[in-house]
């Protein structure tokens, strides 16, 4: 090869290329590359593309460089992901491989990817979604620190980096728009600049049968003073999910860090200790009068066990402490509530029947929210269970860069950019998430959930409540799954307790006691309230709190109540 070039090019000597080491190692490395197979070859496709690149513009005028679409990939890839200063320092350094900022700039605007602020993309994410042929969805909201600077933009006639103000939650696009000279200034002088950017990033959940995860979607972003509370977050959260909704985009759950306003709007339900304490902790209360069907549920139940010679310690695996603990978040107290020797000396008795259900439905909480071992067919059911037993009685450039990446993953071509990849992203991976989807994949769900029924219905045998479903013909599951979801649908409503709220501190966040007020819903089947479902409705707990925290739990158990599934 280089015999030949050096006939057609007489001033090129074989005493001019040995005088050059960098020409013997590029001819040497070119024949290495031409003497391998075409996998191997493409692995350097682009960094042959980019040497003859460089080769050709040499001998160029520095004047409108031709560059090909994988250079332009490339640049863009690199201003993208090294910023301004690091894509014209090495710009500058090798001369005739890059293109220039006023033709990246171009490229940008020709790629129509450009976000206007708080302006959320819902059409775009429709688009995004049909190409992937998807329709789960995980949202995810989150803060970054930038600089304090003030922009103005031509196309929509708005000065970004002024904090964008909340409309209900929802940030108002191309808030700051003026014409006068004075407002400006006005504004600049009483208006501090953007400290934070509030990102929205949707992910996509990929079906069985694709191979790949799906890029994430960059759904709006906006300028914020922090100054956000946990009502706006719902707001704009109830927002995000109603307006995907519509375009049948179903957003199963928001992801967000530990920052104290996210986790005051995601505190819909307790975490799964305290909800196995909370329900104990029900059954302790001196005041709470808990029935069902036509049995009463007492801790005089278990106080007779207790102070019944007939059975020893070891018989009943229980001491007054555990049905008196000081601790009301004792949750080892919980699992002696639930062993197999208490629930046999409780089904000995036909007047115990209702304590020994309510046990069992805190053991249902344990094995499907906290047991660790617990199978995924067993927690799915335990969680089926429990619902039946229960319903029964009562930024724009790291989107370029994720598009990119996907081409770059489901295209196979010689010059292919190299992205580093996550590991948890790689396709040659196998991981227990990968084998744990495959046991759900092949799990029968409906037979979970008829199997959860008939125990359930087993359960309830003798109480009357059977009957009385009976009588009111909902007692086959698709009656009794349909009356339930017309009862969650018509109570199923969006609450607004901002101005309630608005003035409580930082103690809102704190996890309620056990001992706070509550109250218990009956389930009504009909107007002549004949239910056997019955608790008492104006019960206090012993250590009842002051009006400023039952108004914050009172918000926190009716805020937002998402619609049913």
């Amino acid at each position: 090869m280089a015999s030949s070039y050096v006939d057609s090019n007489p001033s090129l000597s074989f005493d001019f290329i040995n005088k050059h080491p960098l020409l013997q190692k590029l001819i040497t490395w070119y024949q290495q590359v031409g003497t391998e197979n075409k996998d191997n070859e493409n692995k350097h496709g682009f960094l042959k593309h980019f040497i003859d690149t460089i080769a050709n513009n040499f001998t160029k005028s520095s004047n409108n460089l031709p560059y090909s679409d994988t250079i332009k990939n490339f640049a863009l890839s690199l201003y993208i992901l090294g910023g301004k200063l690091t894509y014209e320092f090495i710009r500058l350094n090798l001369p005739g491989s890059l293109p220039s900022l006023t033709m990246l700039n171009t490229l940008i605007s020709n790629l129509n990817s450009k976000i206007s602020e708080a302006e959320f993309r819902f059409d775009q994410l429709q688009k995004h979604f049909d190409d992937y042929n998807v329709q789960y969805a995980f949202g995810s909201e989150d803060t970054t620190g930038i600089i304090k600077k003030i922009k103005y933009d031509s196309t929509t006639n708005t000065f970004n980096g002024f904090p964008t103000p909340p409309d209900h939650g929802v940030p108002i696009k191309e808030y700051y728009q003026t014409n006068s000279f004075d407002t400006l200034k006005l504004g600049f002088n009483s208006i501090d600049k953007s400290s934070l950017l509030n990102v929205h990033m949707i992910q996509p959940v990929q079906s069985i049968n694709q191979s790949i995860i799906p890029s994430p979607f960059l759904l709006s972003a906006y300028g914020i003073d922090n100054t956000a509370t946990a009502n706006d977050i719902l707001q704009r959260w109830w927002y995000i999910f109603n307006q995907c909704l519509q375009r049948n985009i179903r957003i199963i759950g928001f992801s967000t860090d530990a920052d104290a306003k996210y986790l005051r709007a995601m505190r819909l339900m307790s975490d799964p200790t305290h909800l196995v304490t909370k329900w104990r902790n029900r059954l302790l209360s001196s005041t709470a009068e808990l029935c069902l069907g036509n049995q009463f549920i007492l801790i005089s139940h278990l106080h007779d066990i207790i102070n019944n010679e007939t059975y020893s310690k070891l018989d009943r695996g229980l001491t007054k402490s555990d049905i008196n603990p000081k601790d009301r978040q004792n949750f080892s107290s919980c699992l002696k509530l639930t062993s197999a020797d208490l629930f046999k000396i409780l089904n000995d008795d036909v007047n115990t029947r209702g304590t020994l259900i309510y046990l069992q439905m805190l053991k249902m909480i344990i094995l499907a929210y906290v047991e660790k071992k617990t199978t995924i067919a067993e927690r799915m059911l335990g969680v089926w269970y429990f619902s039946v037993e229960y319903g029964l009685h009562g930024s724009n450039s790291k989107h370029l860069i994720q598009r990119k990446l996907q081409k770059t993953l489901n295209n196979e071509s010689d010059n292919n950019l190299v992205f580093p990849v996550h590991h948890k992203h790689r396709n040659d991976r196998q991981s227990s998430f990968t084998q744990s989807q495959s046991e759900i994949d092949q799990i029968d769900i409906e037979r979970i959930i008829t199997e959860a029924y008939h125990e359930a219905m087993d359960m309830l045998d003798g109480l009357e409540i059977l009957n009385l479903l009976k009588k009111k013909r909902v007692l086959s599951l698709e009656l009794l799954s349909e009356y339930v979801f017309k009862q969650l649908n018509s109570t199923s409503k969006m609450y607004d307790y901002s101005s309630q709220l608005s003035n409580i501190d930082g103690g809102e966040f704190e996890i309620a006691d056990d001992d706070e007020d509550e109250t218990t819903d009956d389930l009504n089947i009909d107007d002549d309230n004949n239910d056997s479902f019955s608790s008492n409705d104006d019960y206090s707990d012993d250590d009842e709190k002051d009006d400023t925290r039952d108004l914050i739990n009172t918000a926190k158990k009716r805020l937002y109540c998402n619609e049913s599934l």
